[in-house]
């Protein structure tokens, strides 16, 4: 008898275990939407920043803890900034969110990529340029990693 209970139990924890692992199952890696909000701050002679958000949404039933945000920053398909932002931040399931984003730029970077004084020139009277976001964000859940990989491109306008 004692036999037969202990193969009932294992078979109860068994069973236990299957429902509840497929009610929290990570179905989809969470999608990258877009980056939007760009601006720029703390302008100085030498450099200044970029600041946006990349937005995400997490389809899952289950919330993800962000790792680390690893992107470049193009303009006009030369780079002139990159960000490594190591975070931990919690995702809650089935939710948008978004990562701020801040790239320490140098002015010699920029100047080089929109063609020098006459780009910059163009730019303060409203000439676009293409940035590009290039990278990867890496998320985790249950110590299982997962990496979503980022190529944006926009127009940007001072």
């Amino acid at each position: 008898m004692q036999v037969r209970n202990s193969y009932f139990s294992l078979a109860f924890v068994f069973l236990l275990v299957v429902v509840s692992n497929k009610g929290c199952k990570i179905n989809q890696t969470p999608q990258f939407v877009n980056i939007n909000n760009v601006s720029i701050s703390d302008l100085s002679l030498s450099a200044f920043k970029i600041n946006s958000k990349a937005n995400f949404v997490n389809p899952n039933d289950i919330g993800l803890t962000l790792k680390n945000v690893e992107l470049s920053l193009f303009v006009n398909g030369k780079p002139i900034g990159s960000v490594n932002q190591v975070k931990s931040t919690k995702i809650k399931a089935r939710s948008e969110f978004a990562i701020p984003l801040q790239i320490n730029v140098a002015q010699a970077n920029l100047l080089n990529a929109v063609g020098g004084l006459g780009g910059a020139f163009g730019a303060m009277f409203g000439k676009e340029f293409d940035i590009e976001y290039r990278g990867k964000i890496k998320l985790s859940k249950f110590w299982i990693p997962f990496t979503i990989p980022i190529n944006y491109k926009t127009k940007f306008k001072m």
